[in-house]
């Protein structure tokens, strides 16, 4: 997952086949009730995209060959070039949402299975970083992300920055932040209504983190 404004490119040192999957906010957003009960969505949606720059490779997702072989049918689906149902939209947003789910599922079993070494290591911050993502608008403190992490408040908080590069309270409202950008484009509620939807205390402390 490339996040929008990063810069990137390839260097195709085996013949590769290179595919693009650009997702625009509104088709994210019309999926959105379904988003929240896909294991893993937001391990491939956002977590991952926000530490690829900053952790281990280890953390990001790799599909083996036979898994690309089931996923190319998929790919005829959405392709123009190849599909037989160019004017079937509803099917190519079924099959793209699909992709998007069984990546999220595929993403979320390689980083919580068994035996990874990730699990003994940094899959505690994982787990608070989900916590955050589906929690973000009660109140959060260090000692429930502690809590969360099964980690004495020094180790968390060592352990949260190396992985992050960021304390978590940070990243915390850095993320409040990001979700009260949202609702404020989509203007259905007032400024106030949105500062309280998103776990702030009032307008005026998260007008101070949208600056």
């Amino acid at each position: 997952m490339i996040p929008p404004n990063i810069v990137h490119a390839y260097i195709d040192s085996s013949h590769m086949d290179v595919y693009h999957l650009l997702l625009k906010p509104s088709f994210i957003d019309m999926y959105l009730p379904e988003h929240a009960n896909v294991p893993g969505y937001d391990l491939l949606m956002e977590i991952e995209p926000f530490l690829r720059h900053r952790y281990d490779q280890r953390l990001f997702l790799h599909l083996n060959a036979q898994r690309l072989v089931c996923l190319q049918n998929d790919i005829d689906i959405i392709d123009e070039g190849h599909s037989p149902f160019r004017e079937w939209l509803p099917l190519k947003h079924c099959t793209i949402a699909k992709i998007v789910y069984w990546m999220s599922a595929l993403l979320y079993r390689q980083i919580h299975g068994e035996g990874n070494a990730l699990l003994e290591t940094n899959q505690a911050i994982i787990r608070t970083l989900e916590y955050i993502h589906h929690n973000y608008a009660q109140r959060i403190d260090i000692d429930t992300l502690c809590k969360c992490a099964i980690m004495s408040r020094p180790t968390f908080m060592r352990k949260f920055k190396e992985v992050c590069d960021c304390t978590p309270i940070h990243y915390l409202m850095a993320y409040r932040a990001a979700q009260a950008r949202k609702l404020l484009e989509e203007g259905r509620l007032s400024k106030t209504q949105v500062a309280h939807e998103c776990g702030f205390y009032d307008l005026s402390h998260m007008e101070k983190y949208l600056r």
